[in-house]
C-alpha cells in the first residue's frame, strides 16, 4: 500500500534544511550519511516520545542512525530516530503519525532555532505535497502507508497562523493544522508541530523534535488534547514526560 504526503516524516532531508530551501526544490539534501544506514530498532529503545490515547494501539515501527558527517549538509555528527505510527482498516485510514528526533554534536555556532522552526511548521510549507526525491526513494520507509505524495490527495483547510503552548520542560511548542483528502475517501485531520531542547548558545539548541499526527476523528484536537500533546513530547534522557503521558512500551 503506496501513499505519501511530503510529510513522509519530514525526514532529515527536510528537518533542518528546509528552514534554508523551499520544500519542492527537488534537491536531494541528505542529514545522515545515506538512507541505508537507518536501522529498525525495538520502539521501546527510542529516545523521542510523545503521547496520545489514538497512539496506544496503533501499529508502531522505529528507525534510529548516527551519522559521522550529517550527510552533505555540513553539520558534523548527527544523531537520528523516528517513531512512525498507523492504523488502517479495509484500506481506511484511521490513524498516521510520526515523532522524530534530531541531534547535533561537536557545534557551538551551529544549531536549531525557535525562527526557523516556525516558519517550516507553517501548514503551507509543513503540510505541502511535493513528488519524491531521489534519496526519498531510498528510505526504507518510503512505501509505508502513511506517506502520501500528490497522486494520494490534497491537503485543505490549512490553518493560517501557527499556535503555540508550552511542554513539560517549558520548552516552547509550536504548532500548525490542516485537513487531508485522500484519494481513498478517508479525510484526515492532522497537526504539525515542533520543539528545541538542549540550548548551546544563546538562541540555538543541539536538540530537535518534530512530528505530526493525523486522525479521521474530524474535530479531535481540542485546546486541551494539543496542551497534553506538547507536555508528552520529550526525548528520554533529556527533557522525559511524566509517567502519565509516556507510550505504553514506554512506561
Amino acid at each position: 500500500m503506496k501513499q505519501n504526503f511530503k510529510y513522509y516524516f519530514f525526514c532529515i532531508i527536510y528537518l533542518y534544511s528546509s528552514i534554508l530551501f523551499a520544500k519542492c526544490n527537488n534537491v536531494d539534501l541528505l542529514a545522515i550519511d545515506d538512507p541505508e544506514s537507518l536501522n529498525i530498532i525495538n520502539p521501546s529503545a527510542a529516545k523521542v516520545t510523545m503521547y496520545d490515547p489514538l497512539l496506544d494501539d496503533a501499529n508502531v515501527i522505529s528507525y534510529q542512525t548516527h551519522a559521522k558527517n550529517s550527510g552533505n549538509l555540513g553539520l558534523g555528527a548527527f544523531d537520528w530516530e523516528v517513531l512512525i505510527f498507523d492504523k488502517v482498516n479495509e484500506d481506511k485510514i484511521n490513524l498516521c503519525a510520526y515523532v522524530e528526533y534530531g541531534r547535533l554534536y561537536e557545534t557551538q555556532k551551529v544549531g536549531f532555532n525557535i525562527a526557523g522552526l516556525n516558519s517550516f511548521i507553517r501548514a503551507k510549507k509543513f503540510f505541502e505535497i511535493c513528488p519524491p526525491t531521489d534519496a526519498e526513494k531510498r528510505f526504507p520507509y518510503y512505501d509505508h502507508v502513511c506517506n502520501f505524495w500528490p497522486e494520494d490527495g490534497k491537503t485543505i483547510q490549512l490553518s493560517k497562523k501557527n499556535k503555540g503552548t508550552k511542554g513539560a520542560h517549558s520548552n516552547a511548542f509550536v504548532y500548525s493544522s490542516s485537513t487531508f483528502q485522500h484519494t481513498n475517501g478517508s479525510l484526515l485531520e492532522c497537526i504539525g508541530f515542533g520543539t528545541l531542547f538542549n540550548s548551546n548558545y544563546p538562541g540555538y539548541f543541539t536538540e530537535a523534535v518534530m512530528g505530526k499526527i493525523c486522525t479521521d476523528q474530524l474535530d479531535y484536537f481540542n485546546i486541551d488534547k494539543i496542551k497534553k500533546l506538547a507536555q508528552s513530547v520529550g526525548v528520554y534522557g533529556t527533557a522525559e514526560p511524566t509517567k502519565d503521558l509516556r507510550l505504553s512500551f514506554h512506561k
